[in-house]
């Protein structure tokens, strides 16, 4: 017997309008379902059941293993929407329960709400078809458990999970066949995707976080096989322990970003391998530097925990923001790439520095590839390649230095406005780095706190100090300063000083005052001078040894008693 049987399903109850049609013993019947079901229904698997239109669920529903539902043209079921609900679909390999479009056509989809039972709803086993809608399924506000279910044909994507909404598991899942995102999500969902299912699509179209924008409890964004794709204008805040696993990939959209400990505790780790590196990148299908904002540490950020290594950052970084920001706060910086940005490629600001930087390569930006205040230059590891296209380098924007540190030699030079050493401060410079100053620019060492400059270059590597200018000219820089506070041991040896003396002024190129012989000066040329050479004032008596000028010459060393 053939049952063709329409149910209208009401919140009062449950009225069934029947029509009957009797052919041959046996055959399936068919429900049809419309309106709202109030009360606690089982769809039993050896009916076939139609949904049509709207259809709200505000009662218990179990789908019985090996059941196939089907949707006529953009039916969609609510669960919980308005009144406590719950939808348990638990098939198994042998019965897997069918989700499907009636004769072909194309449907909404089924969504859960804030009423919807986290607790009861379970999705295992389960196929969903022919999917006309935005999803296949939306979890918004609530929970719901996913287990062996495949997602294919879908218009848009497979799933959103939204509005607070999250998976009280996700595990050996298939997404694919969906000509939008496979998933659309919060922040915070992208911690429960595990490495269990098989996500398939092509081009950037992978899962993407488009919803609350917070990460607030410990995750980690697995390697998924996809992208996880930020959306438009987005700022992540990452306000907990973050780790993105090796061959992660995650690509920005227009103006988004990554913030991690801008108002709460946080850390990122970021650890990929030489052979399954991390990549965070544009979301364009032709990137262009700062197609995104970049990524930025802030004080509150774990200065033990975080770490990017064997990480690439390409693409970010617009005229406003650094491709990778370091606020106040220390991160592990190594084996990493940050290239092609319009503006700084790495600025390391306030007390921020490097627990660790090595072997990273950072280059093609459209400014300095680095910003680094004095303080934190002495993290940055010789091993780095720091490469700037035209007059750029590590700009040095600060002045107050402290402690003893070295400067290492890198590809770029080192750009500085002016720089006072402070509190006994001891800056060692290696052989064959460049420092550029910028208009008016100095060093000023001894003048009212004890300091030391060792500059050591050698025939083959000398250090060269000169303007920052991509036209220079004598005087464009004031020189290097000493006063009387200027630490024994300071000493110039193979180096170059170039276009340095501010015209009129009673300094020179290399100016020494009242420091007796606590410095000297050898094998060094000074060169295009607009002053003195060398201006020695009072009682200093430094040691100068093979001190020549551009021609070759004895420089000119003016001495005031």
């Amino acid at each position: 017997m053939r049952k063709i049987l329409f149910l209208t399903l009401i919140a009062l109850g449950m009225i069934s309008l029947s029509s009957c049609e009797t052919e041959d013993d046996g055959e399936t019947e068919v429900t049809v379902i419309t309106g709202t079901i109030s009360t606690p229904i089982t769809w039993k698997a050896g009916e076939t059941w139609v949904v049509e239109g709207s259809v709200y669920l505000e009662a218990d529903l179990i789908i019985e293993p090996g059941t196939t539902v089907e949707f006529k043209k953009d039916a969609v079921v609510y669960v919980g929407y308005s009144a406590p609900a719950s939808i348990t679909a638990l098939g198994t390999a042998d019965k897997p329960i069918v989700f499907r479009g009636y004769e072909g056509q194309t449907w909404k989809g089924i969504e859960l709400y804030s009423h919807n039972s986290a607790t009861k709803s379970a999705f295992t086993y389960c196929t969903f078809r022919q999917l006309g809608g935005d999803y296949a399924l939306l979890i918004y506000g609530t929970k719901a458990k996913l287990d062996h279910c495949s997602f294919t044909e879908c218009a848009k994507s497979a799933i959103h999970v939204l509005g607070g909404g999250d998976f009280n598991g996700f595990t050996n899942n298939t997404l694919q066949g969906c000509s939008a995102f496979l998933m659309e999500i919060d922040a915070d969902v992208a911690g429960s995707l595990g490495t269990t299912n098989t996500f398939t699509t092509t081009g950037n179209k992978g899962v993407r976080i488009s919803g609350s924008r917070n990460v607030t409890r410990a995750a980690t964004w697995s390697s998924i096989g996809t992208p996880y794709v930020i959306a438009n204008e987005y700022y992540i805040e990452v306000d907990a322990d973050l780790t993105i696993a090796a061959g992660t990939t995650v690509l920005f959209e227009p103006h988004s970003m990554l913030e991690v400990g801008y108002s709460e505790y946080a850390s990122l780790k970021a650890v990929g391998t030489a052979q399954e590196p991390i990549t965070f990148t544009s979301a364009s299908a032709n990137p262009q530097p700062g197609d995104w904002y970049g990524i930025q540490f802030y004080s509150k950020n774990s200065s033990t925990a975080s770490e990017l290594t064997f990480c690439t950052i390409e693409y970010a970084g617009t005229q406003s923001y650094p491709a990778l920001y370091i606020s106040e706060t220390q991160i592990k910086l190594n084996d990493c790439t940050v290239a092609k940005g319009q503006y700084y490629g790495v600025e390391v600001y306030g007390n921020a520095k490097f627990t660790q930087c090595m072997r990273n390569t950072i280059k093609e930006f459209g400014n300095h590839p680095m910003r680094v205040d004095v303080n934190a230059v002495h993290t940055i590891d010789a091993s780095n390649t720091i490469l700037s296209d035209g007059n750029f380098g590590v700009y040095i924007p600060n002045y107050d230095l402290t402690g003893t540190v070295t400067w290492n030699k890198h590809e770029a030079p080192y750009f500085v406005e002016f720089i006072r050493f402070n509190n006994n401060a001891v800056l060692t410079i290696a052989p064959g780095t460049t420092v550029k100053f910028l208009a008016d620019g100095y060093f000023e060492v001894g003048y009212d706190a004890y300091g030391k400059l060792i500059a050591e270059g050698t025939a083959n590597e000398p250090i060269t100090f000169t303007s920052a200018a991509s036209s220079p000219s004598a005087g464009d820089w004031s020189g290097l300063q000493f006063y009387s506070q200027t630490s024994a041991g300071t000493k110039l040896n193979n180096c170059l000083v170039a276009y340095a003396g501010t015209p009129n002024d009673d300094t020179g190129a290399i100016y020494i005052e009242e420091c007796g012989n606590a410095i000297s000066l050898a094998n060094t040329q000074i060169a295009h001078s607009a002053t003195c050479d060398v201006y020695v004032y009072y009682t200093a008596t430094p040691t100068m040894l093979n001190v020549t000028n551009n021609n070759g010459e004895q420089a000119n060393v003016c001495v005031v008693n």
